[in-house]
């Protein structure tokens, strides 16, 4: 498993933002020249974490970003999950799966490998929630 640039990248943007919770707004340019991370997916994935309630911004000369939480209430797995919703090792990790039975995997019935899978998927995705941005 692979953390996507987009993943990586938006853990990056929201921990410079954690660094800055209590002070003024923080704008795009200086999140890209501090990470060198480019201005336009930088507006990509603020787009994502401001629609899922992570990030509010304000435009405008003064303008910029900063948390809508505290720091200690947003864990990785929050960030992953804004950017990237389908991000399970595989199919049957999925939760639409388990709900959707037109979508049941043909080695369903005789997967040795489902259940491995699936305990993985939840202790990767436990060890993202155990982490806060005030954490790193």
């Amino acid at each position: 498993m692979r953390i996507s640039w987009g993943e990586d990248y938006a853990v990056i943007f929201m921990h410079t933002l954690s660094k800055n919770y209590n002070n003024k707004l923080v704008s795009l340019s200086q999140v890209s020249k501090n990470n060198n991370i480019s201005i336009a997916f930088l507006k990509q994935l603020a787009m994502l974490l401001k629609k899922k309630g992570f990030i509010i911004s304000k435009e405008g000369l003064n303008g910029g970003y900063k948390l809508a939480k505290n720091p200690n209430q947003i864990t990785l797995f929050d960030v992953v999950s804004a950017v990237n919703k389908h991000r399970e090792l595989t199919e049957c990790c999925h939760e639409s799966h388990s709900k959707n039975k037109k979508k049941k995997c043909l080695r369903e019935d005789f997967c040795k490998a489902k259940n491995a899978w699936q305990r993985i998927n939840q202790q990767i995705n436990n060890n993202l929630k155990s982490v806060t941005l005030s954490q790193l």
